[in-house]
């Protein structure tokens, strides 16, 4: 019997996604699983937003933030800000201005280079991402708690499985 094959009505959700409705259950689990897990993820998505939207950041803003302050006092450049989150360098460059408007960062020449700069967070920055990361930290524990300690566990060892196992065949180049 296929790890799959069992029926995911078993254990209901309270969340209605209806494109799962789309797939016979018990004769295409694959798609079952994996709209469940994206959903989750949209899910958590939702839930990280909204713990930083009091604080006017956007999670790419926030992981930005993040970097910075762990690469304080020597500042990044926007090229690995872009490497960092997995974007591209206008976008980069779009989000450097927002967070500077706010005078959250700061741009100063590379010392190394001057045709380049290093961003900096600032004091302001700083405590943006403070107040932040408690909030953040504060809702991802009570959304992780819901789960029984050893369920959680179990959860995270099967979703690292999965994404390791994903990642490798995804990196393989696929025969036709």
């Amino acid at each position: 019997m296929d790890k799959l094959d069992t029926d995911p009505t078993d254990s209901p959700s309270r969340d209605h996604f209806p494109v799962i409705d789309l797939f016979h259950r018990s004769e295409k689990p694959a798609p079952v699983l994996v709209l469940s897990v994206l959903r989750t993820a949209w899910l958590l998505d939702q839930a990280v937003a909204r713990a930083l939207t009091p604080f006017q950041l956007h999670y790419a803003q926030f992981n930005a933030l993040l970097l910075l302050q762990q690469q304080a006092p020597a500042g990044v450049r926007p090229s690995a800000i872009g490497e960092f989150l997995c974007v591209s360098r206008p976008n980069v460059t779009k989000l450097l201005a927002r967070l500077h408007a706010r005078a959250l960062v700061e741009e100063r020449p590379d010392p190394e280079d001057g045709r380049a700069i290093r961003a900096f967070i600032t004091p302001a920055g700083s405590a943006c991402l403070e107040k932040a990361s408690e909030a953040l930290h504060r809702d991802l524990l009570a959304l992780v708690g819901t789960i029984p300690g050893t369920d959680a566990r179990t959860l995270l060892h099967l979703l690292d499985q999965f994404r390791d196992s994903i990642s490798g065949t995804i990196s393989t180049p696929q025969r036709p």
